[in-house]
């Protein structure tokens, strides 16, 4: 796991609202940059590697809905776990769940904390 958690924080950046690039990604809690070197090949790969996590085994993109909680427990770190929705989105590897960038801060914290704010990839093929 320490090696995706290595991969997320080292390719992502979470910002203020004052603060925030142009391009960021908003994820309620925080805004996110995804570095532009990221490749969805390794972070699909290194997920593969790490599906037992820290306090729970999970798959995040086998097209089930995960929100920031469940994602808190597999990688260890709530806040890596944010990062890793953002980045997860970036790459179009799974899609965003969260609460329109049109409320203020403090609404869209209040409905992220209360589970809206989640990923769900497309449904494996088989």
């Amino acid at each position: 796991m320490d090696d995706l958690r290595r991969y997320v924080a080292g390719n992502t950046q979470a910002f203020e609202d004052a603060d925030t690039p142009q391009g960021a990604i908003d994820v309620g809690f925080f805004n996110v940059v995804a570095s532009p070197d990221v490749s969805p090949e390794i972070l699909r790969s290194l997920v593969e590697s790490n599906f037992q996590g820290d306090y729970r085994n999970m798959n995040p993109f086998d097209g089930g809905r995960h929100d920031f909680m469940e994602l808190g427990a597999w990688i260890g770190d709530q806040g890596l776990a944010i990062r890793f929705i953002a980045l997860a989105a970036h790459t179009k590897l799974a899609a965003l769940d969260a609460p329109d960038s049109s409320w203020a801060r403090g609404t869209k914290k209040g409905l992220a904390s209360s589970g809206m704010l989640a990923i769900q990839a497309p449904q494996p093929k088989v």
